[in-house]
């Protein structure tokens, strides 16, 4: 298991959510306004769902609106490159991030289950018979299937944000060519950022 994943949840698109009525504000995820991602919270990502609900109203679902408010400045490009870089790239790259921890807890969880598989084949557990202890091969049985039930689900999980955000990409990116000119392919841009700020 690797370290936990540290996300600041101090972001303006909680103040967003808070006025759309998603999120109240003095909710925050922890005391000092962070989250904190570790194996757990990726098998069962009822805390994470809530999250990326939040980020993605705070800024996919509104981005017109967004970008509409910001049309004060006198060019378009400006306009459209202060949104993009100072509210989606991140966000996206926030969601990114985690899912790529969890994706990361996964291919742990795997090497863990294949080890514990080899274990088992080569006879490197004590030998438990059933008059010994009537229940040890059934308990290790149900430890089995829970370890790879929780595998299952998580990758099951990961499959599903990935195909999510990809669709809220290609959708929010057909939005950008309509407000900032097609001009620009924007997921490109988007992997680039990423690239630049690990």
């Amino acid at each position: 298991m690797g370290s936990d994943l540290i996300i600041d949840t101090q972001l303006p698109e909680f103040d967003d959510a808070a006025e759309a009525g998603f999120l109240h504000k003095d909710i925050l995820f922890d005391p000092n306004g962070k989250l904190v991602i570790n194996r757990e919270r990726c098998i069962n990502p009822k805390l994470i769902d809530n999250f990326f609900r939040f980020l993605r109203h705070g800024s996919d679902d509104v981005l017109k609106q967004k970008l509409n408010n910001n049309k004060s400045a006198t060019n378009q490009d400006r306009n459209c490159d202060a949104v993009l870089k100072s509210v989606l790239y991140p966000n996206w790259k926030i969601r990114h991030d985690i899912i790529s921890y969890c994706e990361n807890e996964l291919n742990s969880m795997q090497k863990e289950l294949n080890s514990s598989s080899n274990m088992d084949n080569e006879n490197q557990r004590p030998i438990v018979t059933e008059r010994i202890d009537p229940y040890a091969v059934k308990d290790m049985l149900t430890e089995k299937e829970n370890r790879f039930k929780d595998y299952r689900i998580l990758e099951n999980w990961i499959s599903n944000q990935k195909n999510i955000e990809s669709i809220i990409q290609i959708r929010t990116s057909s939005v950008l060519s309509e407000q900032c000119g097609n001009n620009r392919d924007y997921i490109r841009e988007f992997e680039n950022f990423i690239k630049a700020n690990k």
